[in-house]
């Protein structure tokens, strides 16, 4: 038999025509911008970071106890009302979460205490530094099959690329800061 020739553009609509559809156009979004990568926003802020003065960039970087506290309490006064508007009660609203007021007291509490605000909390007990943690976990956890699979570090060992990197970069950062401090001294006295 003979196949048949078939007449373009004749039959039934979208099937045969020989047209395929068209992707679908995808929009910008508004704000692209807003976007953008941590790399890409560092490097947008970088120089106007960089034009500002040592004492204006602490200024920028400082945060006021009382005020954070103020913040805090502000936060804690809008979760009880937005409960309340709700006509629910304040454990209903948040059950999980602990005032944010209450947060800071413990950390600030923490801070003068025990010269830090960090604190693992494990097994019911209370750790206020990663390597005392990790002993902790790694003694009372970790089964003896997987202590032999962790990584054995030797004191004596060479350093290796990365960490001679990471290393150098650390000592620039600390030269340069240090750099930073003594003309912001400077501006200051001048």
């Amino acid at each position: 038999m003979a196949a048949k020739k078939s007449k373009t553009g004749k039959g039934k609509p979208g099937k045969g025509t020989g047209k395929k559809p068209s992707p679908p156009v995808k929009e910008e979004p508004k704000d692209a911008a807003v976007l953008l990568s941590p790399a890409e926003r560092v490097a947008a802020v970088r120089p106007m970071w960089e034009q500002r003065p040592h004492s204006e960039r602490v200024e920028l970087l400082t945060v006021d106890i009382v005020t954070l506290q103020q913040q805090a309490r502000a936060q804690a006064d809008k979760q009880r009302a937005t409960a309340a508007a709700e006509g629910g009660d304040l454990v209903e609203y948040a059950p999980l979460d602990v005032p944010l007021e209450e947060v800071l007291a413990e950390g600030l509490r923490r801070l003068s205490s025990k010269d830090t605000w960090k604190v693992w909390q494990f097994d019911g007990l209370e750790f206020y530094d990663s390597d005392a943690f990790r002993a902790h976990v790694t003694q009372q956890r970790l089964s003896p099959q997987l202590l032999r699979l962790l990584p054995k570090e030797d004191p004596k060992a060479p350093e290796r690329p990365a960490e001679a990197a990471l290393r150098q970069r650390m000592t620039d950062l600390l030269q340069a800061v240090q750099n930073s401090g003594r003309q912001g001294a400077e501006e200051q006295q001048a």
